[in-house]
């Protein structure tokens, strides 16, 4: 009975002994596994979802925490959306780094726009992508982003319009057309309407109408223009696409589909009724200061007059939208047109034969009259005229197209007599400004063209055009 005691207490020890070394199963949830992320201020970030919406000659990838987003709409409306957006002619799987102008990678609302570095390759029929990034940001406040991922992803399609307009992903219903045949062979203009405002006005060249115009990051085809939601210029250099409108019977038909510098996209596309009238110009002031880095290069719409009526008519054109950011248009800037009653109702007068007093100033563009007591003024060139119709109600018809000689100064390569450039020795220096030094403890010399400036006149131009009687403006 002793013994049986004592083994079974020996046999009771020996199995909680045994028990103390056999490891512990852990109970939970398994650990979650990650298909990427990405760092940003220190911080990791999971990558969940992510989409793919193919822009034209760019592709962009919208990238969540969260899992299970399918479209570009469920992402923007999330918090911490990662964007990325890459040329197609990168999208090889290989690693390219280019400084982003268009291409950036944002984050937070914060756009990186220095160097970056992406590999992306997309693998529709598996549905499946890989990718590796980063970018080092050159702009104040921030930081630079870094992650990978390989894995699934879902691809964003844009629903086709319908006698709609779409400014990225905003869109709204079009109401009714526009076609403006210009005289003197001018681009045709053509206006579509939504149910409050101007939606598009854009022009295109008279012999474009029915066919296909392109748009390349490297060309804007002559005569093309394009102003939405009212008067808004849609930047086309840099941009692509393509503008079509055709005209059948009682139809006009309008496609427009374009993406500019920064990946902003604008769509439409119309087909119905619509007026058609000839015109002469919309209104619009255009200056052009001779090139550009020269006073201010730009237009805006015109969106109603101040006139003052007195020995003079003083007319101001108060401007709607602005193209020229950073150009402040107040009290003292407003294109001001003062003229001689003597000119009013007479046609087309010539600006530069005229003895009738008269003066146009905006920003750096003030031409004058002749004033033998002020030979220094700036005059109109030979060509510039002036019509202003007053009519009995007291509506205007304003034309002016002014072009006058401005200087600029160029800088060039020196050369002597022979036409051979004049050569001379500056000291090298490295990136940081740090003369460079031989062996000798000689500074290094580099040869370079010495550099002259010559001062050359360039025409400047002003292109305006009001009717207060068919402002759409007003």
């Amino acid at each position: 009975m002793k013994f049986s005691a004592i083994a079974s207490l020996i046999g009771v020890t020996l199995l909680a002994f045994m028990s103390c070394q056999q490891p512990v199963t852990q109970t939970g949830p398994e650990p979650e596994e990650l298909s990427g992320s990405f760092e940003y201020e220190g911080n990791t970030y999971a990558i969940r979802s992510v989409v793919v919406y193919e822009l034209g000659n760019e592709t962009q990838l919208w990238i969540s925490e969260t899992a299970g987003y399918k479209t570009v709409d469920e992402i923007e409306k999330s918090i911490g959306e990662l964007v990325i957006t890459i040329p197609n002619s990168k999208l090889g799987g290989q690693k390219e780094t280019f400084e982003q102008k268009g291409n950036f990678i944002r984050y937070d609302e914060k756009e990186n726009s220095g160097l970056c570095m992406v590999s992306c390759s997309i693998d529709k029929s598996s549905g499946n992508i890989s990718l590796e990034f980063s970018s080092q940001s050159l702009k104040a406040n921030v930081n630079a982003i870094a992650g990978r991922y390989s894995g699934p992803f879902s691809e964003h399609k844009e629903p086709a319009l319908s006698n709609q307009w779409a400014y990225n992903r905003k869109k709204a219903d079009l109401t009714s057309a526009e076609f403006i045949e210009m005289e003197n062979g001018a681009p045709s203009r053509i206006v579509l309407y939504d149910s409050e405002y101007q939606a598009l006005d854009f022009t295109i060249a008279q012999d474009q109408v029915g066919k296909t115009v392109y748009l390349t990051t490297s060309n804007v085809p002559a005569g093309t223009s394009v102003l939405f939601d009212d008067g808004e210029e849609f930047k086309l250099k840099g941009s692509y696409g393509n503008i079509k409108v055709t005209i059948e019977n009682e139809t006009l038909t309008a496609s427009v589909n374009l993406t500019n510098e920064g990946g902003k996209t604008l769509r439409a596309e119309y087909s119905g009724a619509f007026t058609k009238s000839i015109g002469n110009k919309y209104d619009r002031c255009v200056f052009d200061s001779g090139s550009e880095g020269y006073g201010y290069n730009g237009r805006f719409s015109i969106k109603d007059i101040s006139v003052v009526e007195d020995a003079y008519l003083t007319i101001r054109f108060n401007p709607g939208t602005a193209d020229n950011e950073g150009t402040m248009i107040d009290g003292n800037l407003i294109p001001t047109l003062k003229i001689s009653r003597s000119m009013i109702n007479k046609g087309d007068v010539d600006l530069s034969a005229t003895e009738d007093d008269w003066s146009f100033t905006y920003h750096t563009f003030q031409v004058y009259s002749y004033d033998a007591s002020q030979p220094d003024r700036t005059r109109a060139s030979e060509g510039s005229i002036i019509s202003v119709v007053m009519s009995d109600d007291g509506q205007y018809e304003i034309n002016l197209e002014i072009s006058y000689p401005v200087d600029k100064i160029v800088v060039k390569d020196k050369v002597d007599d022979n036409g051979n450039i004049v050569y001379t020795e500056v000291p090298k220096t490295d990136q940081f400004g740090t003369p460079v030094l031989d062996s000798n403890g000689d500074p290094v010399m580099d040869k370079v063209p010495v550099k002259e400036q010559t001062v050359i006149q360039v025409p400047a131009s002003i292109d305006l055009y009001y009717n207060s009687s068919t402002s759409n403006d007003k």
